[in-house]
């Protein structure tokens, strides 16, 4: 009988130890970024262990340049991170990328403070491979100042493009300024005038292997609307800008320019370069009820690796990252603005100034959104500096808007298929 308990004992202890040791969990984790990124994730990693027993991370932090190199060593071995940072870059990585879905579809990670199409940038055919961390938007800065003393009605939440152009064209004529200064043609013409046009019009297909959209008129129509304030002198021609080179040398900072575009997270840098108050809009939609094309940019993703040995233990924490309202008090934005509508109200209480006015500018934008943000194709680079030329040439008068759409059309394919090989 004492040899029966012994045994019993015996296993009772083993078993003890054994379910000790199964809630014992490394999870290898990586991320790139500044200096101030790593100390602030480090302290969060630190946060989370003390608040979850059992859970330890094992961290690798590194600059951009050295991120992917080392990733892509990692994907030829089979042994890549537990969780770790992505970019938009899904096409080349998706095979390592662990499905979601099951997690979100549980409520194991809770997305119910986030609008679905803020998912959109991380899914590749049906399948989540990523959340958004942060987020921001294009939008249009603008000098309230010039607008009223031109006698302008402030930019509304739906004005159209024919708004802008009348708005443009008073105050230049009032006050001999231009409209604006530099914008980039990808995010402004392709990413958003050209999904105005219809429900299923994207800049790229869900694939990412070819253009969303098969009529080229729509982007040739976002030419002809530049290269038309251009020739009136309204808005200032690509000679006109060759030595802006940032934010300091802005014309809306001068004083040439009464709006300027940028995206949300470059706020704060116009702002201070301008050094008075300035507001910010939307961009214009092609009626005031139609589409307004708009979407919100992850500044980048987190990950699970279908390698991960504790897949469970992963998607919690992205869960904690995604929704504790400490731990965003704790990133303070620095990954940008939070996809969580409970965690921007939480935190826009807590801002101030022009900060606040990111924050809540998300707050719109994912109320009016209409897309997702564009696929990233592997080419991404090469189509956005071949889409900047054919905006210049235009802008020079170079090209017709039509030759320029149509040119687009063609490199863009062939980019495709050369990428695709």
């Amino acid at each position: 009988m004492k040899k029966l308990l012994a045994m019993i004992l015996a296993l009772v202890l083993a078993l003890g130890v054994t379910a000790a040791c199964a809630e014992n969990t490394t999870l290898s984790i990586a991320w790139w970024g500044s200096q101030t990124r790593h100390d602030t994730t480090m302290k969060l990693l630190a946060m989370y262990e003390e608040s979850h027993p059992g859970i330890t991370f094992e961290a690798q932090y590194m600059g951009f340049d050295d991120y992917f190199p080392k990733l892509n060593t990692l994907v030829a071995a089979n042994d890549v991170y537990d969780v770790f940072q992505m970019g938009n870059n899904f096409l080349t990585y998706h095979s390592v990328l662990y499905p979601l879905n099951e997690y979100i579809d549980s409520g194991v990670i809770d997305m119910s403070g986030a609008n679905e199409l803020f998912l959109k940038s991380g899914t590749l055919n049906g399948q989540i491979l990523g959340i958004p961390l942060g987020v921001n938007a294009v939008c249009l800065v603008y000098d309230p100042a010039m607008f009223e003393a031109a006698g302008v009605a402030e930019p509304t939440v739906n004005w159209t493009w024919d708004d802008y152009m009348a708005a443009s064209r008073t105050l230049h004529e009032k006050l001999g300024v231009y409209n604006c200064c530099t914008q980039n043609p990808f995010w402004t013409g392709l990413a958003t005038y050209v999904p105005q046009h219809g429900e299923n019009v994207t800049a790229f297909t869900d694939a990412g292997d070819a253009l969303g959209y098969e009529d080229d008129s729509y982007l040739a129509d976002f030419f002809a609307m530049n290269q038309t304030l251009i020739q009136e002198g309204v808005q200032p021609s690509p000679a006109d800008l060759v030595d802006v080179s940032g934010f300091e040398s802005y014309f809306i900072v001068s004083g040439k320019a009464a709006m300027a575009w940028c995206n949300s997270n470059e706020l704060v840098s116009l702002f201070a370069a301008a050094g008075r108050d300035l507001k910010i809009a939307v961009p214009p939609r092609l009626t005031a009820d139609g589409l307004s094309g708009m979407h919100v940019k992850p500044t980048h993703h987190i990950s699970i690796s279908t390698n991960s040995v504790d897949k469970d233990a992963c998607a919690e924490f992205i869960n904690w990252m995604l929704n504790d309202e400490e731990a965003n008090k704790l990133i303070a934005g620095e990954r940008g603005t939070s996809i969580m509508s409970d965690i921007r109200e939480m935190m826009s209480e807590e801002l101030t100034g022009v900060n606040k006015m990111a924050m809540e500018y998300i707050d719109t934008v994912s109320q009016i959104a209409s897309t997702g943000a564009p696929r990233e194709p592997v080419g991404q680079i090469e189509i956005e500096n071949e889409l900047q030329n054919l905006f210049e040439a235009v802008g020079m008068m170079e090209m017709t808007p039509e030759d320029a759409a149509a040119e687009f059309r063609a490199v863009t394919n062939d980019i495709f298929l050369r990428t695709a090989e």
